[in-house]
């Protein structure tokens, strides 16, 4: 096996290997060496039962074929031996034959091995490891209205960038199998997640995108009152309605729920357009408002004004109810097997400001029986509900420094558990919160992220950073992506005197640690969309 003149016989491949097993290491880069290695691994996996009654029946079938030669009939006469070296023709036909012989066995074990263990990778001579989760291969997709970039989400590298022309606007930013979708009011894109290559670019020739998804691009025009929707792909009409001046959509399992500004709720089928039922409200106080509505397990939670109306998912009304006539509902929740309404008083002029501490949190059951109500709290539209609490703010007194900041409501009860006060100087906050894992809750206070135990408000960590506030804030397995300023004063804007000191970049911490892992800067002061995904 060391030279190519050795005769290579079945009988000697076994001596053959333990010799080439037990080399010198100096001496195991040769290809005969490389060959035992490879060898040993693909024997290395245990194999099955079945895999060794396969294996048995093969060297039955080759044991019996060898039994049936020995049986040919053959000279009985019994002579000296005579040596005769074999001659270079038949050693080189003997070789081949060996080397196809041993090939095949190769590919049969290496088949096999595909077949019992389709998941394993071999990166080197060690043993096989399992291919990682999916989660481990998250990415960050970032989009400024200039360019879209893919960010490795481990080290923070920029593995693809491409460029936009979306006017400087911040895009909204979604990923659906495979492909990112961005969209302002007047352009949407469709880019490949892995090569980052566009797919396609869409301009609707009227009205305004309200959003993008599996590959439909849905517009209106308030002018017209024309709710088209347009294939992404080759820009063709799929379907319209005429008739309807609508303000807002969400699209679960393949139905379009679809508000309008008479705050009436239609649902069509998402893909053909047929109208499935519609639902209008009992009043209509304010035309042309938008009010909140989810579509959750099933349910539809609308809201008009200060009414909660619930529907199945066929359109059958349930039940309704109201809050104070002179508030207007503006968040909703559903969580913790109740539903969370945030409300702020209906000023007399719509381009008023109206006074938040007199806002209020409102809790009801799934039959919209009311549980309890607080008033001068603000429920967060961040933040949802979750370990039997909701979070609400409440407002921070100027002439107060420990007044105002995020409040843990019990949600069975209505009862303050506990709050945590803003970091302010005057009228200027610096906390900033960012999310909730393992009943820990995370913040950044004063250039310190720290960490709160959910159920009793007390602070467990606080490690320093460079950070003063996030304007946005991503959280998965543990680890915190933040749209974060270095700058304690969000608002700094250049002058012609003085350059701006306050710059933007993606940040990705270990929440548990507080282990600052990278820094992605930003190229401008607006603010970006971000999205995770594969």
């Amino acid at each position: 096996m060391k030279h190519n003149h050795d005769l290579f016989t079945p009988e000697t491949v076994d001596e053959h290997i333990e010799q080439l097993a037990h080399m010198h290491p100096a001496e195991q880069s040769t290809p005969d060496a490389r060959l035992v290695a490879t060898l040993r691994r693909v024997y290395h996996p245990k194999l099955s039962s079945q895999d060794r009654r396969s294996l048995e029946h093969i060297k039955q079938r080759i044991d019996n074929r060898r039994d049936h030669s020995s049986t040919l009939p053959h000279n009985t006469i019994h002579t000296s031996p005579v040596i005769r070296p074999l001659s270079k023709h038949y050693r080189l036909y003997s070789t081949l034959a060996a080397t196809l012989l041993i090939g095949l066995i190769i590919g049969s074990w290496l088949a096999i091995m595909h077949l019992v263990y389709p998941n394993l990778t071999h990166p080197g001579a060690g043993t096989p490891t399992p291919v990682p989760p999916s989660a481990s291969r998250d990415n960050l997709y970032i989009a400024d209205g200039h360019t879209i970039s893919k960010i490795r989400s481990s080290d923070g590298s920029r593995l693809w960038q491409r460029p936009l022309n979306m006017n400087n606007t911040t895009p909204l930013l979604t990923s659906e199998q495979g492909i990112i979708y961005l969209w302002t009011p007047t352009d949407a894109y469709a880019f490949s997640a892995g090569s980052g290559s566009q797919l396609w670019h869409f301009t609707p020739p009227d009205g305004s995108i309200l959003t993008v998804t599996s590959g439909l691009v849905y517009t209106n025009n308030q002018s017209t009152a024309n709710f088209t929707v347009y294939n992404g792909q080759n820009g063709l009409l799929t379907w319209s309605e005429h008739t309807l001046y609508i303000r807002a959509i969400h699209i679960i399992n393949d139905v379009l729920y679809a508000k309008t500004t008479q705050n009436s709720l239609f649902a069509f089928a998402a893909q053909s357009g047929k109208l499935l039922w519609h639902f209008d409200e009992a009043q209509n106080p304010t035309p042309g408002s938008t009010w909140p509505f989810q579509v959750i397990n099933n349910r539809i939670y609308d809201t008009a004004a200060n009414h909660l109306y619930v529907l199945d998912a066929s359109g059958q009304y349930l039940w309704t109810n109201t809050i104070k006539p002179d508030e207007h509902i503006t968040t909703i929740h559903i969580a913790n097997g109740g539903i969370y309404l945030g409300s702020t008083p209906a000023a007399p002029d719509p381009a008023a400001t109206a006074d938040t501490s007199s806002n209020t949190v409102y809790a009801f059951d799934q039959d919209g029986q009311g549980l309890w109500n607080v008033e001068g709290y603000t429920l967060s539209p961040s933040l949802p509900p979750g370990f039997g609490i909701v979070f609400a703010y409440s407002a921070h007194q100027p002439d107060n420094p420990r007044s105002g900041g995020l409040e843990a409501i019990d949600a069975s009860s209505g009862n303050q558990l506990w709050r945590m006060n803003d970091q302010c100087a005057g009228n200027t906050c610096n906390t900033s919160v960012i999310g909730t894992v393992n009943e820990q809750l995370y913040a950044l206070a004063n250039g310190q992220l720290i960490s709160i135990d959910i159920q009793s408000g007390q602070q467990q960590t606080a490690h320093p950073t460079n950070i003063f506030t996030s304007q946005q804030s991503l959280v998965k397995n543990g680890i915190a992506y933040l749209l974060a300023s270095n700058t304690n004063d969000p608002a700094n804007t250049a002058t012609p005197n003085q350059p701006s000191t306050h710059t933007q970049e993606i940040t990705a911490i270990n929440l548990q640690i507080g282990l600052t892992l990278w820094h992605y800067p930003l190229p401008g002061p607006n603010p970006p969309a971000i999205t995770i995904s594969p």
